[in-house]
């Protein structure tokens, strides 16, 4: 895992992100995507227009491992939202659609007892 305080560096990869997603992820479930055009001028504005509709593109890139245990949520199943971005949205985007990109990366399985 990347360096979560190398903010350029996640910047550019989710940009890449999106633009795999839109270009890749979207053809194959026969929508028609692009990248927000306003993104160029504001680095927070939702991420993707999908069928002539504002959207934002969440990717997960490893389950939520605990929440068969908090939640009793199968982790292959569950998502996270963050509370911000809830509230961002219904101020400033209330008919906003929001699509998760679930991209499972491989991670072990072995805690390190078992090593």
């Amino acid at each position: 895992m990347h360096d979560t305080e190398d903010k350029q560096w996640w910047v550019i990869e989710w940009r890449r992100k999106e633009t795999l997603f839109v270009d890749e992820v979207c053809p194959r479930l026969g929508l028609k995507a692009r990248i927000n055009p306003a993104k160029k001028h504001d680095p927070f504005a939702p991420d993707i227009v999908v069928q002539g509709v504002l959207a934002d593109l969440k990717c997960q890139q490893t389950p939520f491992f605990k929440a068969g245990e908090l939640y009793g949520i199968d982790p292959q199943f569950a998502v996270t939202f963050n509370q911000k971005d809830h509230l961002r949205y219904n101020e400033r985007y209330p008919d906003i659609v929001i699509y998760y990109w679930l991209d499972w990366q491989v991670v072990s399985l072995l805690s390190v007892g078992e090593i």
